[in-house]
């Protein structure tokens, strides 16, 4: 049976130009398998946006990075319908190593906010 750790609830603001978009909020949740996980194993990540009650759409950039930023893995673009379900293979050389899962969030090729996950491989 598998766990599933609350990582991110967070609240992002768009910077828009448009005046109906003023004061809109993106709101994400991010779940994530756990903390830690077995190098070379699988890692399940579940991601959900909405705005203003509704489920927020546009693409996702999703990297992993090192503590200080430093891109150690592109993931991939995907294009985002409201949540995503997915998973990641951490690298079995990367044992004893803290990363960060990094998502970042766009509408129309800008980014509007980014979620993090630290992640410690074991």
């Amino acid at each position: 049976m598998r766990r599933w750790l609350v990582v991110a609830s967070v609240v992002v603001c768009l910077g828009l130009a448009s005046s109906a978009a003023a004061g809109a909020a993106l709101r994400v949740s991010f779940l994530g398998e756990a903390a830690s996980v077995s190098a070379g194993s699988s890692w399940g990540y579940y991601l959900r946006a909405w705005e203003n009650g509704k489920p927020w759409t546009g693409e996702v950039s999703i990297a992993v990075t090192t503590l200080k930023g430093t891109v150690v893995d592109h993931v991939g673009l995907f294009l985002f319908p409201g949540s995503r379900l997915g998973s990641y293979i951490w690298n079995s050389k990367d044992k004893g190593r803290r990363f960060r899962f990094v998502v970042t969030f766009l509408q129309f090729g800008k980014p509007v906010g980014t979620a993090a996950y630290v992640v410690h491989v074991t």
